[in-house]
């Protein structure tokens, strides 16, 4: 089993990278690049333990959502001004 789970992180690592490039293209130069690979790593790791392979997904698939949302974690969690605002601003 340890094996699969290996095989599988081993085989996604440049998911992690893919994603950051594309979900960091617009955010502000003071957000660490590193900061969010390292959230996506451990997304990766932490999904791939929990991938079940009998739901018909991909793994790419379900690790990439993971991914997804740990690197909005970060960024959401670092941010000092309210999401509301932030919308507003938008607006």
């Amino acid at each position: 089993m340890k094996d699969d789970v290996r095989r599988r992180v081993e085989g996604t690592v440049a998911l992690v990278e893919h994603i950051v490039t594309r979900m960091t293209a617009g955010f502000p130069d003071h957000i660490e690049r590193d900061d969010l690979v390292q959230a996506g790593m451990l997304a990766l790791v932490e999904s791939s333990g929990r991938f079940d392979p009998e739901r018909g997904v991909a793994f790419s698939t379900f690790a990439g959502r993971r991914i997804e949302g740990a690197i909005l974690d970060v960024v959401r969690r670092d941010d000092w001004l309210p999401r509301s605002v932030r919308v507003k601003a938008r607006e």
